[in-house]
This record gives structure tokens, sequence and C-alpha cells, in this order.
């Protein structure tokens, strides 16, 4: 990554008198714009630290009146101010609580670790949270929580004016911390884009290689299908296809013959005749292959007698009966016909699986070919998706670097 920015440094911290002296100029790399932030936040640390030790001396012989007020307040007669049971009770209530809140915090002003902002906070979170232990307790004693008040006051007083007079330092301590919050979501940031772009290297790898063995085994099938084998393959499977046409193209006439809809009326009259009849109705082929004495020749000549007898009643009963007036020579020729095709094609299937034998690397390379080009797609679309990452975190890492730099500049 190139130079982005010259970072320029104007102030140096003087802890003695509170004041910023010009520094000596210098040029701050991007890259070393970490290294910089450490050595400021230490500056500033330091400086801070210089200006706790003078607030708690500040505030200290504050916060000893303030427990000599506190044990005062302790050992105030409640009996002596002669008020009802329930005032006095709502009193020692208030009194305890708000002893147990002004102990919490002179604990925390106390502690020489808390800096300004922490101990300006304890102090703002004693004054909301007493506030009802304040309004009990002030209801039978004055003088001794009024000392109390003022003492809070005293030390509220020196902090605030320490904050005002060292604004300067906390605005920059509060900016060092926020600088070094962006720049540690660079780096993380930064760490993300080499992840992601070693990903995006490994995948193109994988699909280099997939690639290469997809051509590998496409020259292989176009190697089988040019072959004489396989074109015999092709040539018998659309004999077989024909074949098969010409079959179902029997199987439809023979249900026109025997006419299917006059067949379901018969069968309701008719019991001698009825298995034959219902099952060439269900298997009218198979029926034919297996009927040797062509026992539906006898039972349409008896479909006929029994429209002619009126038993069987049909619209246009003459053009029925001649329709069923098939020769027992029509059903032969339908049945060589039928057998014949089922033998040529059952030959046909025979050759074919034979040459499929030699062929039965094709099958496997077809799937293989399948698998492959859906691992290639699922890798494309993979691809996709990092490359946004990578291009999210890319700007992500040049709006860090940009505020990086707005931002030194103002420290």
């Amino acid at each position: 990554m190139g130079i982005l920015g010259k970072i320029k440094e104007f102030f140096q911290l003087d802890s003695e008198n509170r004041e910023e002296k010009p520094k000596e100029q210098k040029e701050v790399d991007i890259e070393n714009i970490g290294i910089f932030l450490s050595r400021r936040e230490i500056e500033i640390e330091k400086s801070l630290k210089e200006k706790n030790k003078e607030l708690h001396y500040e505030i200290s012989p504050i916060i000893v009146k303030l427990e000599n007020d506190m044990e005062i307040l302790s050992k105030v007669d409640l009996f002596s101010k002669r008020e009802n049971e329930k005032i006095m009770n709502m009193n020692e209530l208030g009194r305890r609580d708000y002893l147990d809140s002004l102990n919490k915090l002179t604990i925390s002003l106390k502690n020489k670790e808390n800096n300004i902002e922490q101990l300006a906070d304890e102090l703002e979170k004693f004054i909301n949270n007493s506030s009802k232990s304040y309004a009990k307790v002030t209801l039978l004693i004055g003088r001794e929580v009024e000392n109390i008040v003022k003492d809070i006051s005293s030390i509220r007083k020196v902090i605030d004016n320490f904050k005002k007079s060292n604004s300067h330092l906390l605005d920059k301590n509060r900016k060092i911390i926020k600088l070094i919050s962006i720049h540690e979501e660079k780096i993380n940031n930064e760490k993300m884009q080499s992840n992601t772009s070693e990903e995006i290297k490994k995948l193109k790898e994988i699909s280099a290689r997939d690639e290469k063995e997809l051509d590998e085994i496409n020259e292989k099938i176009r190697t089988i299908k040019n072959s004489e084998d396989y074109k015999k393959r092709e040539w018998l499977i659309k004999n077989k296809e024909k074949d098969e046409e010409k079959l179902k193209s029997l199987k439809s006439k023979i249900g026109l013959i025997i006419d299917s809809r006059v067949l379901k009326k018969y069968i309701y009259i008719e019991e001698d005749n009825k298995k034959i009849a219902e099952e060439y109705l269900e298997q009218p082929v198979d029926m034919l292959i297996s009927d040797k004495d062509l026992k539906i020749a006898e039972v349409l000549i008896d479909v006929k007698e029994k429209i002619k007898d009126g038993k069987l009643e049909v619209k246009e009963p003459d053009k029925i009966i001649e329709k069923l007036s098939i020769p027992r020579e029509v059903f032969i020729i339908y049945r060589n016909d039928i057998l014949k095709l089922i033998n040529e094609i059952k030959k046909t299937e025979d050759k074919i699986k034979k040459i499929e034998n030699n062929l039965s690397d094709l099958d496997g390379l077809n799937k293989n070919k399948t698998k492959i080009e859906n691992k290639i797609l699922e890798n494309e679309s993979n691809l996709a998706i990092l490359h946004k990452k990578l291009n999210k975190t890319n700007k992500s890492i040049i709006d860090l670097e940009k505020e990086l730099v707005i931002g030194v500049n103002k420290i």
C-alpha cells in the first residue's frame, strides 16, 4: 500500500503548566500511524495521570470533611425532634440509604485510579441515585445534611474546574481513544482482506483444476461418440424407437377394432364370455398374443348377435355390426405383426446392451462431467460472493484510512 498522507504533529503536552507548546513538525506515514497513536496515547495518559494526582490532592481535604459530616449526620438524635413515629421511621430509612450512597461515593472519590471523567461520572451517579433518600432525610434533619450538600458541591466545583481547565487534554484523549479504535478496525479489515484474497486465490486454483479435468472428460466423451460402436448404438436406438412407434400404433388399432365401448356394455349382460371380454378390455395386446384360439372372434360374433336380437342396445347398430365383422385372419395378422415387432425390439435392445458394455465408460464420464460442472457453477457463485465481500472490505479500509488521516490532523 502506498503512502496515503502525511500527518503533522503540532503540539507537545506540558503537564507542569497545563499549556501546549509548539512541537517540532514530524511526518507520520499512514503505515506507521499505529505507532504514532500509541505514542500519543502514552503521552496523554502520562499527562492525565499528573492531572489526576493534582485533582485527588485537591479534593482530599474536602473528602475528609465530608466523612466527618457523614459521621455527624449518622449521630443525629431523631427522638429529640419530637415527631410522630411514621415520619421518624421514614427519616431513618432515608438517612440510612443516603449514608450508604455517600459511603460508596467516598470510596470512588478516594480511589486514585479513577480519572477526572470517572470521578465526574460517579458524582453525577450519586446525585441522581440519592435524590429520594435525600428527600426523606431532610424531613427532620437540615443543617447536618446541608453541610454534606456543601461538601458535595465543593468537590463538584473542583472537578468541573479541572474538566474545564483540562478540556483540551480530555478532548485529545477521547479523540486518541476513538482513533485507536478506528485503527484496530482497519487492522481487522486488513486481516479480513488478506484472508478473503487468499480464499479467492485458492478457489480460483480449484476452479482451474476443475476446468482442466472437465476438458479432459469432454475429450474422452468426444472420442467415444466418434467411435463406430457409438454411431452404431445411436442408429440402433433410432430403429428401436421406430419399431416402438409401430407397436404403439398396432395397439391403438386393436383397441379400435374390438370397440371397447360396445364391449363394456356387453360385459353387463353376458356371463359366459364376460371374463375374456374383460381381459381384452384391460390388456388387448397381451390377450391377443396369448389367445391362441382367438376366442375374441367368437366374442365379437356373440356381440353382433345380441345387437341383432336387441339384447344389446347401441347407437347405429348396423354400423357397429359391420365394424365388428372382423375375419379371424385379421387378428392373426395383427398378432403376427405384434410378435414380430416385439421380437425385433428385443433383438435391438440386446445389440444396444452389448455395445453399451463396450461403452461402459460413457455413463461414468457423463456423471462425472455433470458433477464437475455443478462444482464449477458453485465455485463461480462463491467467487462472486467473495469478490463482493473483498470490494466492501477494500472500501471500508479506504474510508477508515481517510478518517484516520483527518482525525490525526486534529490532534
